[in-house]
């Protein structure tokens, strides 16, 4: 298969996997999550908002006093969104969309960069057809945001392991800290990231007997 056809076809799946996750997107009602998401875009800007999660743990405080485990990052870039595009279910479910339509270039290039174009190339099929990032692309929530992401960390960190080019390490370190500040289970994410890192720098380590400072 040669680069041009590679590209067709990659082309395709990409326009098969938007147009799934566009159809019919603003069609249903926000479900409670999601109207959680628009209430807050509603009633707080960014700062208010950050406000809110510093003090109390959430960003909608008088609603949910129990709970205290939402973090800034996501709430703000959505909030900025929706003044450029405004609030309707279409509008801030477009955001997730688009995410999880770019999280399909994410994953055939990480699939073309450990493996070779064909597995790329079944891997993107497979994603743009799957139900759940479906699903999760067509909620108003960080679901796809966070995919993308993770996406992103895992190819900076793999390249910053293999090349260590400062720009790939910075590109880690500022997609690291979204995600950091976005869920809190997601630490889980990079701290496994680390162990992996450590093993890759100690096994190089162990090859050369010296140790990369960068």
């Amino acid at each position: 298969m040669n680069k041009k056809h590679t590209i067709y076809l990659l082309m395709l799946i990409i326009l098969l996997g938007v147009f799934l996750r566009f159809y019919n997107l603003g069609e249903e009602s926000f479900w409670l999550d999601e109207g959680g998401t628009a209430l807050n875009i509603k009633k707080y800007d960014s700062l208010e908002t950050l406000d809110n999660i510093v003090k109390h743990g959430h960003i909608l405080p008088e609603y949910y006093p129990y709970y205290n485990d939402d973090l800034p990052a996501y709430p703000i870039i959505l909030n900025t969104w929706a003044k450029i595009f405004g609030i309707s279910e279409f509008s801030l479910r477009a955001f997730s969309a688009i995410l999880g339509s770019l999280a399909l270039i994410a994953v055939f290039y990480l699939a073309r960069y450990l493996f070779n174009e064909k597995i790329a190339l079944l891997s993107a099929f497979l994603a743009s057809i799957n139900l759940t990032l479906i699903w999760s692309s067509q909620e108003a929530r960080q679901y796809t945001y966070l995919l993308f992401l993770s996406l992103l960390s895992v190819i900076f960190l793999l390249k910053s392991l293999k090349e260590c080019k400062t720009r790939h390490i910075i590109g880690l370190l500022v997609v690291n800290a979204l995600i950091i500040y976005s869920h809190f289970p997601w630490f889980m994410f990079i701290a496994l990231e680390g162990v992996y890192a450590l093993y890759i720098i100690y096994r190089d380590y162990a090859d050369k007997k010296e140790l990369h400072k960068k």
